[in-house]
């Protein structure tokens, strides 16, 4: 028999709810915008400009998010189910060290690609340059 995560079930109000949904489309829209439209190295000031779609980005989501908190309704003497009796201090004990360690993870991949990008454009240049010289392999 499955525990039920809420007792009382929460309500939303559908409107703020569907809100939410479009703050998330329209934000996810836009930070595919702006990650492929910042994605050459080539412009001019482009950490600035990134710096400033990571805030805009940090904005919406925290948008999404307190609109999506907005539309639900937690009846008084609402009880949570979802940790079964685990402890607060045990679940963020054992959260925490996730989330940094997924952080930590994801910047070290992020940095290994921006290196393997560095080195792949390296590497064409260095070959256009053996062309020029050289000239092209017929």
């Amino acid at each position: 028999m499955a525990a039920m995560l809420m007792n009382p079930a929460i309500r939303y109000a559908p409107t703020i709810f569907a809100g939410s949904i479009l703050i998330a489309i329209a934000a996810s829209t836009s930070a595919l915008w702006v990650a492929n439209t910042l994605r050459g190295a080539d412009q001019n000031h482009v950490m600035p400009k990134r710096v400033g779609a990571a805030c805009v980005m940090g904005v919406a989501i925290a948008g999404m998010h307190y609109t999506g908190m907005a539309a639900a309704n937690f009846p008084v003497g609402s009880i949570c189910g979802a940790a079964n009796g685990i402890k607060p201090q045990w679940l963020a004990a054992a959260v925490i060290p996730f989330a940094f360690a997924i952080l930590i993870v994801t910047l070290l991949l992020s940095r290994l690609d921006a290196r393997v990008a560095f080195l792949a454009n390296s590497v064409a240049r260095l070959n256009d340059q053996i062309d020029r010289v050289r000239g092209p392999i017929h």
